[in-house]
């Protein structure tokens, strides 16, 4: 019975790889496309914690980043 589970298994992985290759150029065209609607979505959030106060306290730990998204 394990003998029939590991073919089966590698079968699955066999599978997988060619998927993953042939898959991850849509799939990266589709996370580029996901990422691109979840970084506008970010421009009208609005924070709970007022910007003011986590520049503060992200200044005064020593954290200075130059990209203003973050």
């Amino acid at each position: 019975m394990m003998g029939s589970n590991n073919p089966g298994g590698a079968g699955g992985g066999g599978g997988m790889a060619p998927g993953t290759g042939a898959g991850g150029s849509d799939g990266r065209h589709d996370d580029e496309a996901v990422l691109t609607e979840f970084l506008s979505s970010l421009m009208d959030y609005n924070p709970t914690i007022p910007d003011e106060l986590v520049e503060h306290y992200l200044g005064r730990s020593g954290f200075h980043c130059p990209d203003l998204r973050l």
